[in-house]
């Protein structure tokens, strides 16, 4: 079955897009034969090639979290030099907690000195989170076209996803948007074969309106990840 994005501008039958945290080497020989591994996730499609600077890097292996390739010669000297602009980020801030505290009591009292802020480039948790971990990104969701749109959710441990479905008033948040998500066993893995599938009613958006969310996720222990999707009507 083909699938198209909702301006029908691009069509495909099946569609992986990874998530890159990281990447070996920022320069390398022009000459080739340097081995090059990135870091992210959602590496393990069968079908996966690495192109820099218009030169092909022969994928050498590859799994979920990485994939490694030795680069080829180039003859250019003057390189284009591209900058991708990704999406605006949203806000994520972290505790790590030596207790099981309830997560509304930890934010409550969430002070300067406990809390790390960074930008989030994407609303997914790479695995392996610290134990007893507690995380929160908020941010504005854009709608790129007037239609209708729903929200998936995955985590492990613990997930709760809110929405505020009127542009630019987060006073209309609605608080778990989506059911309080426990155990998808994987990033990304948004259906299962039990009541657990969590899933937002579908919400009719205005194109270029800015609609406020917050994520929570808690990490007890082990591999925890969070991750959010959304469909276009």
């Amino acid at each position: 079955m083909t699938t198209c994005s909702y301006d029908n501008q691009t069509c495909y039958k099946l569609k992986t897009v990874p998530m890159i945290s990281e990447i070996d080497f920022d320069s390398g020989y022009s000459t080739g034969g340097q081995n090059l591994t990135i870091h992210g996730y959602g590496f393990q499609s069968g079908d996966i090639e690495v192109e820099i600077d218009g030169v092909m890097c022969e994928v050498t292996k590859y799994d979920r979290y990485s994939v490694s390739c030795n680069t080829g010669a180039s003859n250019v000297t003057d390189p284009e030099i591209t900058e991708y602009v990704g999406q605006h980020g949203a806000r994520m801030k972290w505790i790590n907690n030596s207790d099981t505290e309830e997560w509304e009591s930890i934010w409550n009292h969430a002070t300067s000195e406990n809390v790390i802020e960074q930008l989030a480039l994407t609303l997914e948790g790479l695995p392996n989170h610290e134990t007893y971990s507690y995380y929160m990104y908020s941010g504005y969701f854009k709608a790129p076209a007037t239609t209708n749109y729903r929200f998936y959710v995955a985590g492990d441990n613990w997930v709760r996803f809110s929405f505020a479905n009127v542009s630019d008033n987060k006073s209309a948040l609605i608080t778990q948007a989506i059911p309080d998500s426990m155990y998808s066993p994987n990033l990304r893995q948004y259906y299962r074969n039990d009541s657990n599938e969590h899933i937002s009613d579908w919400h009719a958006l205005e194109e270029g309106g800015n609609y406020y969310f917050e994520v929570y996720h808690y990490q007890y222990g082990g591999d925890g990840h969070v991750s959010v999707g959304v469909e276009i009507e």
